[in-house]
């Protein structure tokens, strides 16, 4: 190792993902503690579901974060940090003030991740401008002047994800034309969706869209103002149950959504419903309903008869938590049954397993 060039030993130490490890590396000797310290900062995580069974508490973690938190003023390793994430349940002391005292000096920050239960605008207006953020997850803030500049600081920005939203200021307050040019994947509630729409995002995913009532029903006027705020959709999400009749009509204003993923909990009767997405492109669909087999096989026979360019379908068993996907020249017979529901729109993915499914 001593004999090995520089670039060589950085290069190595680099491809070590294993955090015990290059704690060990850095009492080894001098030189491969200057090796470790980059990696170790890279990526600061506040997280306790990510330590191991023996290894740190909670009230670990939130030390960790206080003890960075009095020190960044005069850490130079964070100028190494590319990635900062804090997830809430790290403690109930975890307070904005901590995590203000460190985003100043996170210049080459890329990635943000704050999911405590709320995170203050004025918070996040710390991140230096100079920044090249492209994530942004933040659980809960409010949209204020503050935050419109947050976002129009930051055009790097392509991915963002809010999972709650408020809003306390009128919504005539836009941002403007010109923010958030490069932004591709947006997750928020529906409320404030509109003011968020960008021409470049081609992936919107609309959280909490309910919280008083057992399905959202979007009014026609708000789904029009979606589709002229998103006019290059190609994949929409609904992440909690939502009016089949509202999530079609939406679709039918994206002329370009091939990918379409939502939660209808309605009682029998779905499949004739299709119709519906007839005049559509869809050629991927995520439902989820309370599926038994049989209904499970209705509404494929009724998504594939109606949808002339749907190519694969899967279905989840609201109740179960299990899924069948189903391709068009299965007749409405599963190739597979899917023990992992995430998200999939990424149609090589979905053409492997109903390969595998063949093969098996």
């Amino acid at each position: 190792m001593p004999d090995l060039p520089n670039e060589i030993v950085c290069h190595i130490v680099d491809l070590v993902d294993c955090v015990q490890t290059l704690w060990t590396l850095l009492t080894v000797s001098r030189r491969m503690s200057l090796f470790a310290i980059p990696s170790l900062y890279r990526d600061l995580c506040f997280d306790s579901r990510s330590a191991p069974r023996a290894g740190f508490r909670p009230s670990t973690h939130a030390n960790a974060l206080e003890k960075l938190a009095r020190t960044a003023k005069y850490n130079k390793n964070l100028l190494f940090t590319t990635s900062f994430s804090v997830f809430r349940f790290i403690s109930p002391q975890a307070k904005n003030e901590s995590v203000g005292s460190i985003l100043p000096f996170l210049h080459n920050l890329r990635r943000l991740s704050i999911t405590m239960p709320f995170v203050a605008p004025e918070t996040l207006t710390l991140v230096p401008r100079g920044a090249q953020l492209t994530h942004l997850v933040v659980q809960d803030t409010v949209y204020t002047q503050a935050f419109a500049h947050f976002l129009e600081d930051h055009p790097t920005l392509t991915n963002i994800d809010i999972d709650g939203y408020h809003i306390s200021e009128p919504l005539t307050l836009p941002l403007s034309p010109t923010a958030l040019p490069r932004l591709r994947s947006l997750s928020c509630p529906l409320g404030v969706a509109p003011k968020l729409g960008r021409p470049s995002v081609t992936a919107l995913k609309i959280a909490n869209a309910s919280r008083e009532h057992h399905y959202t029903t979007i009014p026609e006027e708000l789904a029009r103002e979606l589709a002229a705020a998103f006019p290059s959709l190609r994949s929409v999400h609904f992440a909690d149950p939502i009016h089949f009749r509202s999530a079609a009509f939406l679709i039918g204003l994206l002329p370009d959504v091939v990918y379409l993923q939502l939660y209808e909990p309605s009682q029998p009767g779905v499949a004739q419903n299709w119709q519906l997405l007839a005049t559509s492109r869809l050629m991927y669909i995520r439902l989820t309903i309370p599926a038994t087999g049989a209904r499970a096989d209705e509404a494929a026979r009724g998504a594939f008869g109606a949808i002339e360019h749907l190519k694969y379908l899967d279905i989840v068993d609201s109740g179960q938590g299990t899924a069948r996907r189903y391709h068009r020249a299965s007749k409405a017979s599963p190739i597979v049954n899917i023990t992992d529901i995430q998200w999939q729109p990424c149609g090589e993915t979905i053409a492997n397993d109903i390969y595998q499914g063949f093969r098996g």
